[in-house]
């Protein structure tokens, strides 16, 4: 009975060393499990972050260089028929192999393109990638509208995202639920036949819609997504660089004594009104004098069609093609100096002619006597400093005025065809005008004069900072200068930059035009930037909106300008550490030397 009780006992431990071995076994299988499962998405997301940092570092090295159209733009996916290929695997499309100048939104992330090694998950499967329409070239030719607005068109469980890195994992059985599609998934040898499908589950194709939330029966992928405000500090620093050097010295050279032919003297430089601040989707973004202390807009709205602004100008938004006419509200007016010289009874000035603008024309006849050195008639043109112009060298000569004069004693007849200049009036008009010096009467009967000056709308043409075109075939050669700046207005950065002018550099200012940088300051100050009581003109670059600020367009400026300072409208501004509540950046148009 005793050894009975006695093996009973063994037993008893025996089995309880069995169970309790049982469980530790599988709990240290379990704690293994979920260790080894730790580890692969801690893996999986340093792999994912070094590749959304390449993504925003090859976007922001793109964006800042000279000649780049599309400013913002991520990579194309590598196309399929990459891969395996070892000549072609990890570059971007369009691909060679096939000569297609097409690229989709998924495929595998171009880790050669992004300059990285062959990025692979915890289970060895290189990394997949999403990119909408908005942010990626789909062809070499397209063009996109990329800015501090522009949201993302891939949805994340509903939010939105520019751009998706994928971790694969394993082939997987995906069971059907909300946003899933049940599919078992396949995959043979990577190759132009690849299904994104096979790799990625809860993604549609279509839609770019990607549900992360599904049960684990439906996926194992892991996924890192890139937003907009992931990528605007780094593409909002690349284009303010791009301002300061493409579009700020443009800006300053608009209207210079250096240009020659505004009627400016020794080393004056005029700026243009900026445009009053309103909604940027329905401001027509032209100048006024109205702005000249506290600045709005830039004055980019345009009157031309080919060759200078390559956008059809039929009026509506910022164009105008009525922008410069002659200005009715006065007469054209006439000089002369010289000795004696009288006009006399009957001398008139008027604009005639009929039909569009280049037929019309300022006018001025009547009689004079005395011996005049000269006299000049100018026809003046509104719009002149509300927007950016220049004298246009590839147009076509401007066409002649006419200069009759007739001795009333002698009846000589003097005719001749001059060809009139322009100049930049102090109250911001374009004066086009002739002078000559006539000849004196042989009697006392006079001179009878007529000096006609035609409207000449092509002398004056839109300057290039307004040309859009992203290509251009010049011909002639000089009619493509604005190409360089054409991606600003294309991508509309211009409705999210601020301009603001050192009222002594405006066209009503007095010339030579000036400021000053020693108390009291006249020219504009900025607070933290170089040389912070010395600005002539600023552009303040308006990042995306911040919390509290409403979703834009609006015609509040306080949606667009984070600092009070830099919304006051006075003359003084001020750049703050860019993050979470300041992310304007300014930019120095000119500086007093």
């Amino acid at each position: 009975m005793k050894r009975r009780a006695q093996r009973g006992v063994v037993l008893l431990v025996m089995l309880v060393i069995v169970v309790v071995g049982g469980a530790y076994f599988f709990v240290d299988r379990l704690s293994s499990l979920q260790r080894s499962t730790a580890r692969e998405r801690d893996h999986n997301i340093r792999v994912m972050a070094q590749a959304k940092q390449a993504l925003i570092g090859w976007m922001a090295q793109k964006a800042v260089t000279a000649g780049e159209d599309n400013p913002g733009r991520l990579p194309c996916p590598e196309p399929a028929a990459h891969a395996g290929v070892a000549a072609y695997e990890g570059i971007a499309a369009p691909y060679p192999t096939s000569g297609a100048n097409t690229c989709t939104s998924i495929g595998r992330l171009p880790w050669r393109t992004l300059g990285l090694d062959k990025l692979r998950d915890a289970r060895g499967e290189p990394l997949w990638y999403v990119v909408g329409p908005t942010w990626r070239l789909t062809t070499s030719s397209s063009s996109l509208l990329i800015n501090s607005n522009t949201a993302g068109n891939i949805t994340v469980d509903g939010q939105p995202a520019i751009a998706l890195i994928i971790a694969p994992g394993d082939a997987f059985n995906t069971q059907a639920s909300t946003g899933c599609t049940a599919r078992n998934q396949a995959r043979s040898a990577p190759g132009p036949t690849m299904n994104a499908l096979d790799y990625v589950e809860c993604l549609d194709t279509g839609t770019l819609a990607l549900t992360a939330s599904a049960p684990s029966g439906a996926r194992n992928d892991q996924v890192m997504a890139l937003t907009a405000a992931d990528v605007m500090p780094a593409l909002e620093a690349a284009i303010s660089k791009r301002m300061a050097t493409e579009v700020a010295p443009q800006l300053s050279a608009v209207y210079t004594a250096a240009s020659g032919y505004w009627g400016l003297a020794f080393s004056d430089v005029v700026y243009p009104f900026a445009a009053p601040f309103a909604d940027p989707d329905t401001s027509s973004f032209t100048g006024s004098s109205t702005t000249a202390t506290g600045g709005g807009w830039l004055p980019v709205v345009h009157r031309e069609t080919f060759p200078t602004s390559g956008v059809a100008c039929s009026g509506g938004g910022r164009c105008n093609p009525d922008l410069v006419l002659w200005d009715t509200s006065s007469l054209p007016s006439i000089e002369y100096t010289g000795t004696g010289v009288a006009l006399l009874p009957g001398s008139s000035c008027w604009y005639g002619g009929a039909g569009t603008i280049a037929a019309h024309y300022a006018e001025c006849s009547g009689t004079y006597v005395g011996s005049p050195t000269q006299i000049t008639v100018t026809g003046w043109q509104r719009g002149g400093s509300n927007a950016l112009w220049q004298r246009h060298p590839s147009l076509p000569a401007m066409p002649e005025g006419l200069l009759v004069f007739i001795d009333l004693t002698s009846f000589s007849f003097q005719f001749s065809s001059p060809t009139p200049t322009v100049v930049l009036g102090s109250d911001g008009r374009l004066g086009m005008r002739i002078g000559t010096a006539p000849p004196a009467p042989t009697g006392g009967a006079g001179v009878l004069y007529i000096i006609r000056v035609p409207a000449v709308p092509g002398y004056t043409s839109d300057h290039p900072l307004l040309d859009t075109r992203a290509t251009c075939t010049p011909s002639p050669p000089d009619t493509c200068p604005g190409l360089v700046t054409g991606w600003f207005l294309r991508n509309e950065w211009h409705k999210l930059t601020h301009f603001a002018v050192a009222p002594g550099f405006l066209a009503n200012g007095a010339a030579p035009r000036s400021c000053s940088d020693t108390p009291p300051v006249t020219c504009l100050q900025v607070t933290n930037l170089t040389d912070p009581t010395k600005h002539r003109a600023i552009l303040t670059l308006a990042g995306r909106a911040l919390a509290g600020q409403a979703t834009r367009p609006t015609s509040n400026l306080q949606d667009y300008l984070d600092s009070t300072e830099n919304r006051n409208l006075d003359s003084t501004f001020e750049q703050l550490p860019v993050g979470r509540s300041f992310n304007d950046r300014i930019v120095s148009v000119s500086t007093n030397p």
